[in-house]
């Protein structure tokens, strides 16, 4: 697939650029991935370390899996990861991670890159299932889940510990 051109909800900065991540985006996609995990309100991860590099590269040398990064004026502010897990009984099923910087939510960038990797999902063999974990406490990722057909499967209660508070593990999937 292409990059693709999406509208920004901020009219204040210009488009929106979803593309297919590459072995040069890693540093950046490693970069926001420190950022937002120091937040520690949206991720699992607690500190980015040389496996999550290795990590990232076998998803973006992989073919089943797909690694998408959204950039505004030139800058990667969020990326995408749909990866297959090693287990062939799981080979219909991709998991998905996503992530966004402070400073860029709330455009229209998260839509922007499940609208992009839904559709390659959606046309890929064998692909049947899309799943994710999110936290209880992030309603605004709940919401564009839900809007893009994501259901609830099951909620694993008080799994996270996020700035002293509990938060429960909703797990969501979307079938094709």
């Amino acid at each position: 697939m292409r990059p693709k051109k999406y509208r920004s909800k901020d009219i204040s900065r210009s488009l929106i650029i979803v593309r297919k991540g590459t072995k040069w985006d890693v540093s950046k996609i490693l970069t926001n991935l420190k950022r937002v995990a120091a937040e520690q309100i949206y991720l699992g991860t607690e500190k980015v370390t040389p496996r999550h590099r290795k990590v990232q590269l076998d998803h973006l040398k992989d073919r089943k899996s797909l690694t998408l990064v959204a950039e505004v004026e030139g800058e990667i502010v969020g990326s995408l990861t749909l990866w297959k897990t090693g287990l062939r009984k799981m080979r219909h099923i991709r998991e998905l991670g996503m992530l966004i910087i402070d400073g860029y939510r709330e455009m229209g960038i998260g839509g922007a890159l499940m609208d992009y990797a839904l559709k390659w999902a959606k046309r890929q063999k064998n692909v049947e299932k899309v799943v994710l974990g999110v936290f209880s406490t992030n309603k605004r990722a709940i919401r564009l889940y839900k809007k893009f057909g994501f259901i609830v499967e099951g909620i694993i209660k008080r799994q996270h510990i996020l700035k002293g508070k509990y938060a429960d593990e909703i797990r969501m999937a979307i079938f094709f």
